[in-house]
């Protein structure tokens, strides 16, 4: 034990002191890493960012943002991000948990499209996790299985690397979305997801002069919710239609569901009829959460068959509701009805083919019946 003494022949211990002292210093020194593992993600943040507005190519800026390794979703093989040098690339984000497997059907048509442009073109999925589980791990596998583009290797990303995927580029909110870069490292669309649901490789480049092209002006316009083409409000609205779907994991219905509905949208969007149909495929979570309006509705469809609910319009108003098989049946059955679809619109022929079947009867000329 060291002490000092006063003139007073009074001791003082040094020990508590020499404790207190090295606590101080620990304290400070991890103050000092913490800061210094900030200010090296906010340093990488800002250099990034600024990356796009510089005419860099876009491998310094994809190095920037996620690191230097991609894996072949094919063939499994770990890869240099140069393989992506002097491309387009198409970003592919998501949170890993709320992705579906009908989200990767949509791509893949365009995975095996862009592979025959003169034009190189690559998909790269980044997955954006930012507490890694189990579970993650579980539906990140199942998901890669299923994908034959390239996927973003290394987990966990830092923090600027979820901040810039998420707010600067696209605020995901929990849904998919489809960025699209030029060489360049350009962004040349925000998000063509959308557009590719719609009109597949028909949106090729994928750029928004491609969407402005490729989408008639009132189509545009209803998507935006306004009046177009001399329709008033309420008649415009309900061009607009959405089937919300749900299907277990282990159901072959999901499958045969995507492959009628795509067919129905691509006979629409090849003859010009000015209608928007859309699907989503909404999880048991988002069920019970009550995200949908008729959630009684769809309580009842416990079996399975699954459930589908075709509604219109903005507001979400409920044309048609019924288990999975009897949905499918209708869109099976689309020859039959949809040479009346212009004329009387897609609700109510949709709506005429469905009592129909559920009375037992096929339809019959394939126009409607008043």
């Amino acid at each position: 034990m060291y002490c000092l003494s006063s003139d007073e022949d009074k001791t003082l211990e040094l020990s508590p002191l020499s404790e207190k002292m090295n606590r101080t210093r620990n304290i400070k020194e991890t103050q000092e890493e913490e800061f210094e593992q900030q200010r090296v993600e906010v340093d990488k943040y800002w250099k990034t960012t600024e990356l796009p507005e510089t005419p860099t190519k876009i491998v310094e800026a994809f190095k920037a943002m996620v690191g230097s390794c991609i894996i072949h979703g094919s063939t499994k093989k770990l890869l240099s991000i140069d393989v992506l040098k002097n491309k387009n690339v198409l970003l592919f984000i998501s949170d890993v948990m709320d992705i579906s497997v009908e989200e990767i059907s949509i791509l893949k048509p365009i995975f095996c499209g862009i592979r025959d442009k003169d034009e190189p073109y690559k998909i790269v999925w980044i997955p954006i996790v930012e507490h890694w589980t189990d579970d993650m791990q579980a539906k990140f596998d199942m998901l890669q299985s299923k994908m034959p583009w390239y996927i973003l290797q290394g987990f966990p990303p830092t923090v600027a690397d979820i901040q810039i995927m998420k707010n600067e580029y696209c605020s995901l909110k929990n849904k998919p979305i489809v960025v699209v870069i030029n060489p360049q490292g350009e962004v040349v669309h925000p998000n063509a997801l959308r557009m590719i649901r719609l009109f597949g490789m028909k949106a090729f480049p994928f750029t928004a002069e491609a969407e402005k092209a490729i989408m008639p002006e009132g189509l545009r316009l209803q998507l935006k919710g306004y009046n177009s083409m001399g329709i008033s409000g309420p008649r415009q609205v309900d061009r607009n239609y959405t089937f919300n779907y749900g299907f277990s994991v282990s159901s072959s219905l999901r499958e045969r569901f995507t492959t009628e509905f795509n067919k129905v949208r691509d006979y629409i969007n090849s003859n010009g009829l000015n209608i928007v149909i859309e699907d989503k495929f909404i999880e048991q979570k988002l069920v019970n959460a009550k995200q949908l309006d008729p959630n009684e509705l769809l309580r009842s469809f416990k079996s399975n068959s699954g459930w589908v609910v075709l509604c219109k319009g903005t507001r979400g108003d409920i044309v048609v509701g019924d288990d999975g098989t009897t949905i499918l049946k209708v869109l099976e059955n689309f020859d039959y009805w949809k040479n009346s679809v212009n004329e009387y619109g897609f609700d109510e022929c949709f709506k005429d083919c469905y009592e129909k079947l559920k009375a037992g009867r096929l339809p019959g000329n394939g126009h409607l019946n008043r």
